[in-house]
């Protein structure tokens, strides 16, 4: 009697990825939703949510604040020539004094935003502790990330890492003469399990490695 072959596993993850390296990935982007960001244009998010930039899902919002473990930080400088995306590089001595807007030799308009990187896995989202997001804060969030970055400088002088809490992020609406718009709001949730810091510190070495 001819009998079927057993269905292939579906729960070890096997598959095209078997051999991927970090640098062959895309870390997804923590994007806070502002009232002109494109997914709120689209209407699949609200100001104030915070998305994926992957794949558009919401990862938290009023209701359900993000909870994340950060545990590394690097500083980048976005640039955009004539209103058109132009590059993204590390901050380094050359570039990290240069003005935010200028003209350049041949009066193209040279815009840049640097950017406070925090990298960090995000507890609750449909990935779990398994992958990496990336949080960049930016203009009216930069002080938000300046404090959180002293903390973690605090922490390191006492020998304790990042990792070892998990911070609640929600966001506020603010107003200028520009109009609204939406900034984190950051705070301690409760300590890091053993087997969360020690997932964070394989993604740290990984990626400080690739």
């Amino acid at each position: 009697v001819k009998t079927e072959a057993p269905p292939p596993a579906l729960s070890d993850g096997w598959g095209a990825a078997d051999d991927t390296k970090l640098t062959d990935l895309m870390v997804p982007k923590i994007l806070l939703q502002q009232p002109l960001s494109g997914g709120v244009s689209a209407g699949v998010s609200r100001p104030g949510q915070f998305l994926d930039s992957i794949d558009g899902t919401v990862l938290a919002d009023d209701k359900f604040p993000l909870r994340v473990i950060i545990f590394d930080s690097n500083r980048t400088v976005m640039t955009k020539t004539n209103g058109k995306f132009s590059g993204v590089e590390p901050v380094t001595e050359a570039n990290k004094d240069l003005e935010w807007e200028e003209r350049d030799a041949q009066g193209n308009e040279i815009k840049r935003t640097f950017f406070l990187n925090f990298f960090c896995l995000v507890l609750d989202a449909k990935d779990g502790l398994s992958f990496p997001y990336v949080w960049g804060c930016h203009g009216k969030s930069m002080s938000v990330a300046k404090r959180l970055l002293t903390a973690f400088a605090r922490m390191k002088a006492s020998g304790v890492p990042s990792a070892a809490h998990v911070y609640q992020v929600s966001s506020v609406q603010e107003k200028n003469d520009k109009g609204t718009y939406y900034v984190p709001v950051v705070t301690k949730f409760r300590d890091a399990k053993p087997e969360e810091i020690a997932t964070a510190r394989k993604w740290y070495d990984d990626i400080r490695s690739s």
